[in-house]
């Protein structure tokens, strides 16, 4: 953590939950976490944050706390000041999609992750009709009213608003939601391409040209419209 500190300002720790348990598969026997009580791997994963924590210095620490994670996990971030993830798709309660301007300071907004489809793919392909309506009824993402499953620059545009206006500290988007790309980075479980073979479609030319200059404005619009923005 000290040498990802002098080289990064911010670092992830991928599945977080990790520090407070391991699932254990014995080859006989059952199946367990280790430590096996919730009150010891508070203890534990608190302490190893801890050692963390002190490591990176002024270096920011998030928690990726996706998947089956229990509750006390949450918590506990938020005591320790480590921000956890909000996914756009995920943050629902039932059919309805939690507006992104309440996520809390303390976490960071995202589109997806490397493990989902692409933005424009989940709009297209996923969400369907009663989502699409579902989260066009969220004040965040007003201006989606009567958008249809097209990916258009004007949905794009609406999506990267509404979570830009997140009430998280930090918004992250990969890289093909940035510009609207349709390319997976990774398909959890498959052998292949699909794992882990995505390449960036733009060359270095393209990203110092006409190109990279167009998508850095726009995107630097909308960090500047949601106060995001650094001089």
């Amino acid at each position: 953590m000290a040498r990802a500190a002098a080289l990064f300002a911010a670092v992830r720790l991928d599945h977080v939950v990790g520090f407070y348990r391991q699932f254990v598969i014995p080859s006989a026997g059952p199946r367990h976490f280790v430590p096996a009580e919730e009150a010891e791997q508070l203890a534990l994963g608190e302490r190893l944050l801890g050692v963390v924590r002190a490591a990176a210095g002024a270096a920011g620490v998030t928690g990726e706390d996706l998947g089956v994670v229990p509750d006390f996990v949450r918590r506990s971030l938020a005591a320790l000041a480590i921000p956890g993830y909000r996914v756009l798709r995920w943050e629902c309660d039932g059919d309805v999609f939690r507006d992104p301007a309440g996520f809390p300071p303390l976490s960071v907004a995202t589109s997806g992750t490397h493990d989902t489809s692409a933005l424009a793919v989940w709009w297209e392909e996923e969400v369907g009709a009663d989502g699409r309506r579902a989260l066009a009824a969220v004040p965040s993402f007003g201006r989606l009213g009567g958008a249809d499953a097209a990916f258009t620059p004007a949905v794009h545009e609406a999506l990267l608003d509404g979570l830009y206006g997140a009430g998280s500290a930090l918004v992250v988007l990969p890289f093909p939601d940035a510009y609207g790309g349709r390319e997976r980075i990774n398909l959890p479980g498959t052998v292949g391409p699909p794992n882990w073979g995505y390449r960036v479609p733009w060359t270095v030319e393209d990203l110092c040209g006409s190109a990279g200059a167009a998508l850095q404005g726009r995107l630097r619009a909308l960090a500047a419209r949601h106060g995001r923005a650094a001089g």
